[in-house]
């Protein structure tokens, strides 16, 4: 994968340039952001491990995004799965991606 942060920094600079003031450039300001997060997140990597938590949490369908909070008590995550699931954990529905707050029962 190349990581070209820069080059794509001052792609995404001279776009809000062309654009110019009519346009709204709040979308280039997030990636020019969104790169130079990941400039800075790529000097430092760190592994990380991915797995599929089993049938407690994952179903058949695409989830993707997890975030597990710092006292990794809660795990959040999205997918494209039915709008209904069997622990109702559904927090909100986002396009056609739901977030579920998986709960111990």
């Amino acid at each position: 994968m190349l990581l070209k942060w820069d080059e794509a920094i001052i792609a995404y600079m001279q776009y809000g340039e062309f654009l110019g003031k009519e346009e709204p450039i709040d979308d280039i300001t997030r990636r020019v952001a969104e790169c130079k997060n990941g400039l800075e997140l790529t000097k430092n990597p760190i592994k990380v491990k991915i797995e599929n938590l089993g049938l407690a949490i994952n179903t058949k369908n695409p989830e993707y995004n997890p975030l597990i909070t710092a006292d990794e008590a809660e795990l959040f995550f999205t997918s494209r799965g039915p709008a209904v699931r069997a622990t109702k954990q559904i927090l909100k529905i986002l396009s056609t991606s739901k977030i579920f707050i998986p709960v111990k029962e």
